[in-house]
């Protein structure tokens, strides 16, 4: 339990209070020398304040008869009983006797000073909460002058759906102040039964009113994975999407669901994109039917936020159960794959219909699905789901492995064997076309010589020869000879060309 502070305590604050304001007092009151009694116009000072003690003691009665604790209603009664004094003790107006004096100046005085503190809580009160209309303003100064009178009521911010407030805060038997973003809603409820559903924006509680749930108005995701779940904020951890095919092997899947309390439009939500416009709907219905209709399974309240995900799974195992194993890992090319078209068809099931356009004359009436009608009844649209990362017992996983490994393996090395077998034929090919190029182009200088009944001496026929290798390697259909093989036989070409017909060095 938590304890509170002592310097934070109600009787220690209002202590500290009556010593700083009632020693000052009392100081200058006893220097100063009352003659008389205060003016015509002043009297509006003690008429208002036996008014404001009226309204208070009427306001302090009626928080005796609601509070239960029998130590806070000790405290009220003795607030009760000093407000009667202070309101009995007005009376002494009434008598000019000049005895009651001092009572009445201490008693304008004490006037004074409360009309001051409830004209400032007032004009406080307009500030302390995001408040524009005139009720609500009125209720904000109601409930700032009801705490000072000891009424104690639960104040509650809901923050992204979730409500954030003081330990023991319901508790408190007044009413209260509901402090609502955007993002969230809230709906309460009393001691017997459901009140109200509320949106974003200043809720004023009645008394005995307090927050019974809090939920959440942006688009939500959840995800159902097919083993253990960590501890996220985003994964159904007691949900799997375990399911067994047709041929009883069990497999499952990761499912993504994307889903939004009904905004009661048809089309997408808002979703924040007009400037002009709360970023999500609050639809009271929606609001209502997501915490009204609670469903209740083995291990208690099931929250609305867990439904999508529940209804996903079972549909998901429906549809498993019509698909063999084999068909599931297959995929054609003219065709979606399986858990694409597994998805479709969850997608059509739990995804309500919405125009295309406005183009259509008539609405049409579409059949409604189950699994619809429960996500309506619940106040609850999907707008998303997806299925990935299908997973199969490891060794299923290891023998479909192993298969493939054999059919492949057989398959890669006769294409292997095939391509190593066509690349020997085509080296052989080229080898015997280079060889051919060769001979048709070696000797063909010395061959028209001998044609035309020349008689070529030892250096023409040499010459001869040497020149027609040097022009078949320079030309570009010539097989790929060493440039140092080139440069050789050009260097003997010109030796040649230098010698005399009978081959003797002329040097020498």
């Amino acid at each position: 339990m938590e304890r509170v502070p002592f310097f934070r305590r109600t009787l220690w604050i209002s202590a500290l209070v009556l010593i700083a304001v009632g020693l000052p007092y009392a100081l200058l009151f006893l220097r100063a020398s009352p003659t008389g009694l205060p003016g015509s116009l002043l009297l509006l000072v003690p008429g208002l304040g036996a008014l404001l003690a009226l309204g208070a003691l009427v306001l302090s009665s009626v928080l005796v008869v609601r509070v239960q604790d029998i130590r806070s209603s000790l405290s009220q009664l003795t607030l009760t009983l000093i407000l009667a004094i202070w309101l009995l003790s007005h009376l002494a107006y009434l008598s000019e006797d000049q005895r009651y004096v001092i009572i009445r100046l201490i008693l304008f005085d004490l006037d004074l000073l409360a009309l001051a503190s409830t004209f400032s809580l007032m004009i406080a009160a307009q500030f302390v909460l995001p408040v524009e209309r005139g009720r609500d303003r009125l209720l904000a100064i109601r409930r700032l002058v009801g705490y000072t009178l000891g009424e104690r009521g639960p104040v509650t911010f809901v923050e992204e759906g979730i409500a954030r407030q003081a330990y023991a805060e319901d508790l408190r038997p007044g009413p209260g102040v509901f402090l609502i973003d955007n993002a969230s809603a809230v709906v309460l409820r009393t001691d017997t039964a459901f009140t109200r559903a509320m949106g974003p924006g200043v809720v004023f509680s009645q008394p005995g009113e307090r927050c019974a749930e809090a939920l959440d108005l942006r688009p939500q995701i959840r995800v159902i994975s097919g083993s253990k779940a960590d501890d996220t904020d985003t994964s159904e951890a007691d949900v799997t999407s375990e399911a067994v095919t047709q041929d009883g092997i069990t497999i499952s899947a990761d499912i993504t669901i994307t889903f939004i309390l009904d905004p009661g439009l048809e089309g997408s939500p808002r979703l924040g994109r007009f400037a002009d416009k709360p970023p999500y709907e609050f639809n009271r219905t929606s609001v209502e039917r997501a915490v009204y209709a609670h469903t209740f399974g083995e291990l208690g309240d099931v929250p609305w936020s867990r439904i999508p995900a529940l209804l996903v799974a079972d549909v998901w195992r429906e549809e498993v159960k019509q698909w063999p194993l084999n068909k599931m890992l297959s995929t054609l090319a003219d065709q979606n794959s399986p858990l694409e078209q597994i998805c479709n068809t969850i997608r059509e099931r739990l995804l309500p219909p919405t125009r295309k356009g406005f183009e259509q004359s008539e609405p049409r009436e579409e059949e409604s699905s189950r699994e619809l009608e429960i996500l309506g009844a619940r106040g609850i649209r999907l707008l998303d789901i997806s299925i990935a990362n299908l997973q199969i017992p490891a060794p299923i996983q290891e023998e479909r492995s192993l298969r493939w490994r054999q059919a492949w393996g057989g398959e890669v090395q006769e294409a292997l064997q095939e391509a190593m077998e066509r690349v020997r034929l085509a080296r052989e090919k080229g080898e015997k076309e280079a060889e051919q190029n060769l001979l048709e182009g070696y000797g063909h200088s010395l061959l028209e010589a001998l044609r035309s009944n020349k008689q070529p001496g030892q250096r023409e026929t040499l010459l001869a020869l040497v020149t027609d290798m040097v022009q078949q390697t320079a030309s570009n259909d010539a097989p790929g000879i060493a440039p140092q093989l080139r440069a050789k036989l050009v260097q003997l070409q010109g030796e040649l060309q230098n010698l005399p017909a009978d081959c003797q060095d002329i040097s020498g």
